[in-house]
């Protein structure tokens, strides 16, 4: 089943459809593209280590260097106890707001969704998965 709510071009049997949603992603759209200086986001290439003959921008090639680097540094202490107390305070709202109005309803749609159980929902005894709807 697709998703017609995001659609803005013209529909197979009917009139285009334009929702707020979509006239704001264009807005949005529009308005960065304006914002950008011409040429900002062309970049040279880069003939360092370019293996497919089409140009490796700099930032591209800094970017892939660091990345494919990062699996040997260890991450700084600040950052792994920062990251575990992010976890547990995420962890902790979920579990309050699971008895707030929303979370009630959030439970309901989880446990009404069905499907394979592969997965439990934080703050109860659902077990749900994959929709059967597909």
């Amino acid at each position: 089943m697709e998703d017609d709510r995001n659609k803005c071009g013209p529909a197979e049997n009917g009139p285009a459809i334009l929702s707020r949603r979509s006239l704001l992603e264009l807005a949005g759209l529009a308005a960065a593209t304006a914002a950008l200086p011409p040429g900002a986001v062309t970049a040279k290439p880069s003939p360092s280590r370019d293996t497919t003959g089409q140009g490796v921008s700099p930032v591209m090639d800094k970017l892939s260097t660091y990345m494919s680097e990062a699996s040997g540094r260890a991450l700084p202490d600040e950052v792994t106890e920062r990251t575990k107390q992010h976890i547990l305070d995420t962890v902790a709202a979920m579990i309050s707001g699971s008895e707030l109005t929303p979370g009630r309803a959030a439970l309901q749609f989880a446990g009404a969704y069905g499907g394979k159980e592969v997965a439990t929902v934080v703050a109860s005894k659902i077990v749900c998965g994959r929709s059967r709807r597909r």
